[in-house]
């Protein structure tokens, strides 16, 4: 049975108005060991993660697709958004790789074949 996305505004995001003081990242250990049974996070670094989980949501929400960056590690299938097109990594471990027809990427649909990432996202992506 087909799963049915909730029906459901953007999302509010957390700590978006918060000041800056509120929202703190924390170390690069903190954040590779995480926090262990019974300790209470500090409140900034709370309110950092889930406002960086908020925000991701609502872009995945709104661009049905994520854009393309140099710094994310693609796989071979994931899909990224990039001057108005949707790409397909044709490799494993795609890092840095522009997306361009060529050893890395093909171009799957663009807004000129009257496609958008909203409506990939409404079908489901490929």
């Amino acid at each position: 049975m087909a799963q049915q996305k909730p029906s459901f505004k953007i999302l509010d995001i957390w700590a978006n108005t918060a000041l800056e003081a509120n929202k703190a990242k924390p170390p690069l250990t903190k954040i590779e060991t995480g926090w262990v049974y019974g300790e209470k996070p500090p409140h900034n670094e709370f309110n950092w993660w889930w406002n960086l989980v908020g925000k991701m949501l609502v872009h995945l929400q709104q661009h049905g697709i994520s854009s393309w960056d140099n710094e994310t590690t693609y796989q071979n299938g994931a899909l990224a958004w990039y001057l108005n097109q949707a790409w397909k990594s044709k490799v494993t471990n795609n890092t840095n790789n522009i997306p361009q027809e060529g050893e890395y990427w093909s171009a799957v649909l663009s807004e000129s074949d009257g496609f958008s990432k909203q409506t990939l996202y409404y079908y489901g992506g490929f």
